[in-house]
């Protein structure tokens, strides 16, 4: 998305559907769970915490 608008595009959005409660709702809402179940834009860089 990020890309788009920096190659000329007035605005962007994505849209995520899942089937996995646990995905969005849960007691811990930082880290990587602060773009899903907290209040964090969602943008840039994210890395993955574990694995490759």
């Amino acid at each position: 998305m990020e890309q788009l608008k920096d190659n000329g595009f007035d605005a962007t959005y994505s849209l995520m559907r899942v089937n996995d409660k646990n995905f969005y709702s849960g007691r811990k809402i930082d880290g990587i769970y602060a773009y899903f179940r907290g209040a964090e834009v969602l943008q840039g860089t994210i890395k993955k915490p574990k694995g490759k």
